[in-house]
């Protein structure tokens, strides 16, 4: 899921999700977000904060890092996730030919 800038700049985020995790990440500050779908549906605590679950969450920045790989440099850099300043509306089909 993806969510492009629209009313403020920081609401620019990339998710995954299997159904009991998300993983957030915030392409204009960097910031992320790991919620635990099963114990907190609610998606009240934020598990990127603090150090308990940061081996699962390395693990959700891996899967990130190879759906986007395929963007290029402005989205990962030497396997990186990238900050971006700017909006970018991509999928498949965009832009393309009609």
């Amino acid at each position: 899921m993806e969510h492009s800038t629209c009313y403020r700049p920081e609401n620019y985020w990339c998710g995954l999700t299997d159904g009991k995790y998300k993983y957030i990440y915030h392409f204009y500050t960097g910031s992320e977000q790991f919620f635990d779908l099963v114990n907190d549906p609610g998606e009240l605590h934020d598990l990127a904060v603090g150090s308990a679950n940061q081996k699962r969450l390395q693990m959700w920045r891996g899967r990130m890092v190879t759906h986007l790989s395929e963007r290029g440099v402005e989205f990962v850099r030497d396997g990186k996730l990238q900050i971006r300043k700017e909006g970018m509306l991509y999928s498949p089909n965009y832009p393309g030919k009609i």
